[in-house]
């Protein structure tokens, strides 16, 4: 029963972020384009706002870029785009600034998400997009750091702090194909919370393998009451033996092994669900899909992370603390 209700919890969070993305998370919409997105947009821009130049061309619009209090330039995904020469169009279904290349590579941005698409995969961004608001009708802008215009697209930016300006300098709007190696997947850009002890992370998952399509997992001993695993199947769930090790088929549809760790207060402290087969519809309604992912961790947040991202950032905790 443990496990059903964290993992009904589990879903319904990230069904209100995965499955809001997919209803909700918006793209660059201009006016008469879209109905406003659920989050509210900024304020309209105004004249302190920076100036845009694009290949020594200003870019002659109140919202073409912002200034975040931290300091941050974020600018425009259609002005800036366009004037690069790429094609900039509006995904009312799924709420999307879709971006073509003039070599037809396929960028799409979703609202307050730090992850795009290209080309249909998914990709870490580093910072959530944000909008600004169309001060002359009900749409809005969506903006992507300016930093990501350089690293996404190739181009040279540059930003003036004392002139407020900043320079976009790329010749052609095409984006070579071999450019997404050196994106991150978002899976591996998972990094845990200073605060986590990762205590149930290190026994588990350093007797977890994937070889061969098939995920192999050795339950670790001694932790009693303190801990739990299971196999979850759909509805169906199977407590797993300590001292045990088993080995599943990765694919199967809705199921996976789950574990967690419950803290002084007998509130669980720590959880993961290892999913078989990532495009899983129980599992942020398949987004994860056609990835090229045999498997994925979804920690208690609610973030994923692969299976050699997790061995990665535990062997830095634990070199850290070596230190």
């Amino acid at each position: 029963m443990r496990k059903q209700l964290a993992l009904l919890l589990a879903l319904f969070w990230i069904g209100t972020s995965s499955l809001g993305w997919i209803a909700s998370a918006a793209a660059e919409g201009t006016a008469g384009e879209s109905a406003p997105p659920v989050e509210t947009p900024s304020a309209p821009a105004n004249d302190q706002e920076p100036n845009v130049y694009v290949n020594g061309q200003r870019v002659d619009s109140p919202y073409a870029a912002k200034l975040r209090p931290d300091g941050t330039v974020y600018v425009s995904v259609r002005l800036v785009s366009e004037a690069l020469g790429m094609k900039v169009s509006w995904n009312g279904a799924k709420r999307l600034a879709v971006v073509t290349t003039t070599n037809d590579q396929v960028f799409s941005f979703p609202l307050y998400r730090s992850y795009f698409w290209l080309n249909g995969q998914r990709y870490d961004l580093k910072e959530s997009t944000e909008t600004v608001q169309d001060g002359t009708g009900p749409g809005f802008y969506v903006m992507v750091p300016a930093a990501a215009i350089g690293e996404l697209f190739g181009a040279d930016v540059k930003w003036d702090a004392e002139t407020r300006q900043l320079n976009v300098a790329k010749q052609g709007g095409s984006v070579p194909a071999d450019r997404k190696a050196a994106f991150r997947r978002e899976w591996d850009a998972w990094q845990p919370e200073p605060t986590d002890t990762l205590q149930l992370a290190k026994a588990l998952f350093a007797n977890v393998k994937l070889v061969g399509g098939k995920l192999t997992v050795s339950i670790p001993s001694g932790w009693g009451n303190k801990a739990g695993f299971l196999l979850y199947q759909g509805d169906k769930e199977t407590n797993l033996k300590s001292g045990r090790t088993y080995t599943y088929a990765t694919g199967a549809k809705n199921a996976g092994v789950y574990a967690y760790r419950v803290g002084a207060g007998g509130a669980i402290d720590e959880e993961y669900w290892i999913w078989l087969d990532p495009g899983s519809p129980n599992f942020a309604a398949g987004i994860y899909a056609n990835q090229g992912l045999s498997v994925l961790i979804q920690d208690i947040r609610g973030q994923v992370v692969s299976l050699e991202r997790m061995k990665q950032a535990l062997a830095e905790r634990a070199a850290a603390a070596g230190k």
